[in-house]
């Protein structure tokens, strides 16, 4: 079906390899807690929760989305 489309069209669809390095446990950290920041009252979330949802992060291969979960799910927990 995209060899039949438009010239101008199969080249704005063309695939391209993106990659997605892993996070580092600092950066891991950084992103918690900004994210935290914006997310909870201050005081609230106490740097030892940061650095253990990052740490579960980092050990997941370095994906950010599996320590903001377990960051989120620390706040269900909490509220």
């Amino acid at each position: 079906m995209l060899a039949k489309a438009d010239g101008r069209v199969r080249s704005s669809l063309s695939p391209r390899e993106i990659e997605f390095r892993p996070y580092s446990p600092l950066q891991l950290k950084k992103i918690l807690s900004d994210r935290a920041g914006v997310a909870f009252s201050p005081r609230a979330c106490p740097d030892e929760v940061i650095a253990l949802c990052a740490a579960h992060g980092a050990k997941a291969g370095g994906d950010a989305r599996v320590g903001l979960q377990a960051l989120w799910l620390a706040g269900k927990a909490a509220e």
